[in-house]
């Protein structure tokens, strides 16, 4: 069974993809709505952020599966089975960005 502290580091590999997935639902929101009939320039690149947004959610979800599937190794084997798993680079840079590696 997992210690306290191992628990603890757990937690923090929850934290990363809890707060990825806030800045996913925070950039939704911030999305302005347009009528599809008027496709701009700019509209479609609004299209482009909601796609990448889909495929982050998509990334996350799956990265929280494998979280589960690993959770019982440690903090730094965990985190590094996760970057791995991570296909967008995006992803993977918020391991990084917690200078895990």
């Amino acid at each position: 069974m997992p210690d306290n502290k191992t628990n603890t580091q757990h937690d923090d590999a929850i934290n990363i993809i809890a707060a990825e997935l806030l800045s996913i639902a925070n950039e939704i929101e911030e999305l302005p709505s347009f009528d599809p009939s008027e496709l701009t320039n700019e509209k479609m690149m609004q299209l482009q952020k909601i796609d990448f947004c889909s495929q982050r959610l998509r990334e996350v979800s799956k990265l929280v599966v494998e979280f589960a599937e690993q959770s019982h190794q440690d903090q730094i084997t965990l985190l590094k089975i996760l970057a791995s798993s991570a296909k967008l680079e995006h992803t993977r840079d918020l391991f990084e960005q917690h200078k895990i590696s």
